[in-house]
């Protein structure tokens, strides 16, 4: 039997895809079937708009979106902006309005940059098709064409291929976990646009891959044995060392359980007073580049005592307070880039595992000993910049003055001869 040939249409795995060049744009749209003859039927409804010269891309792809949609009558709000036009936004424009939002309220530069990289590959892999016409269906080809998706696909000589080429050599895919994330920040801007009244439901909802417990997303604490090694070298026994924050922010990172970034980004503003108890003033303010990780994370962690003897004050004395405490320069909008990079070389020259045990190890370490020291898990949570349980802290905030939870931080004791 001939195989039937479906004209104007390319297949991604299985599925077909309207594509054709359209007033020197190239439209590509699910036609959400991998049946030959539905895909042949479909395009022959098309016809009328394909062979109309008066007709716009517009126009062509709310007819793609129709004849894929049918039998999906939608309701509510959903149905109230059908009838207004304005479900006829397209995703491009969806996002736009989202990323205004969010970039005044939540998003630092970083997480700009990955929110409009997963949005681009979505618009890639489907089309800029209105935000009404993405079905599970049509989700579901996404994901497994995500899941096939170029690794650094707009780097070298890949940018300058298409997709299709790219998948149809075989390159090296990216991997599962950052599948997961791609479709995570994808499914947040379906969530806003279900709460602002544009769809119904958010089709990315349960379509994830589950997530894969592996060796680099299980982050092991540091035993006494191997605080021993790390604190054990010439750096801290003669102060031999070409960069001091190579000194401070390993100890910083075990006496405060702050995550790397924020430790990197401090200023000497940062270190304040209160009722004689010294602490560290977490928070994302002062730099355009400057960021927390949640809400919850901003946040006052007492200065232990080892560190006061230690002379970090001594350091904090030594800048301007205005300036950042270590002299660092951003990679990716990152001052953490170059420590991270030399703390893995560090550990791993001392014989420590790759993987599980990295510069977060120190915030997973400092939460077992306080938990083994009888700390509350809630003194624990605030010393993190966990969000709290319960009516009594709020939705963010604490009620746990600074001096309280001195007094938590002071039960850390480890085996180090500094």
């Amino acid at each position: 039997m001939r195989k039937l040939s479906v004209p104007y249409t390319i297949k991604r795995r299985g599925v077909y895809y309207l594509n054709l060049r359209w007033n020197d744009q190239i439209i590509r749209q699910s036609l959400a079937t991998k049946d030959p003859m539905e895909a042949f039927k479909r395009v022959n409804q098309l016809a009328p708009i394909l062979w109309n010269p008066q007709s716009s891309e517009q126009a062509l792809r709310l007819r793609v979106s129709e004849i894929v949609g049918i039998g999906k009558r939608p309701k509510g709000n959903a149905l109230r902006l059908v009838q207004s036009g304005e479900s006829l936004i397209l995703l491009s424009q969806g996002f736009n309005l989202y990323k205004q939002e969010q970039v005044l309220e939540n998003w630092g530069v970083r997480t700009a940059t990955q929110n409009e990289a997963s949005f681009k590959q979505l618009v890639e892999i489907i089309g800029d098709i209105p935000i009404t016409a993405v079905t599970k269906s049509v989700v579901r080809d996404y994901k497994q064409t995500l899941l096939s998706y170029p690794a650094n696909r707009y780097k070298g000589k890949r940018k300058e291929k298409t997709l299709e080429q790219l998948l149809e050599e075989g390159s090296v895919s990216i991997s599962l976990e950052t599948v997961r994330n791609v479709m995570g920040r994808v499914s947040s801007f379906f969530n806003w646009l279900v709460k602002q009244g544009y769809r119904e439901d958010n089709p990315f909802s349960g379509v994830a891959p589950r997530r894969v417990h592996s060796a680099r997303s299980e982050r092991s604490p540091f035993t006494d044995d191997d605080l021993s090694l790390l604190f054990g070298t010439a750096i801290y026994k003669d102060k031999d060392y070409a960069h001091d924050w190579q000194y401070w922010l390993p100890l910083l990172g075990l006496y405060t359980g702050a995550r790397l970034e924020e430790l990197c980004q401090l200023k000497g503003d940062d270190f304040k007073v209160s009722d004689g108890c010294h602490y560290i003033d977490i928070h994302g303010e002062g730099d355009v580049h400057n960021r927390v990780k949640t809400p919850s994370s901003v946040r006052k962690i007492p200065v232990h005592s080892e560190l006061l003897k230690l002379g970090i004050l001594d350091k904090v004395n030594m800048r301007s307070r205005d300036c950042f405490l270590f002299d660092l320069r951003r990679v990716n909008t990152n001052l953490g880039h170059m420590p991270s990079k030399w703390f893995g070389g560090y550990k791993a020259s001392l014989g420590l595992p790759k993987g599980t045990k990295v510069f977060h190890s120190f915030r997973h370490t400092l939460r077992d000993k306080l938990t083994l020291s009888g700390v509350p898990n809630e003194h624990i949570r605030e010393l993190l910049g966990h969000e709290q349980i319960g009516e009594t802290f709020g939705r963010y905030g604490s009620s746990i003055p600074v001096s309280v939870l001195a007094e938590s931080l002071e039960k850390l004791h480890f085996p180090l001869s500094i």
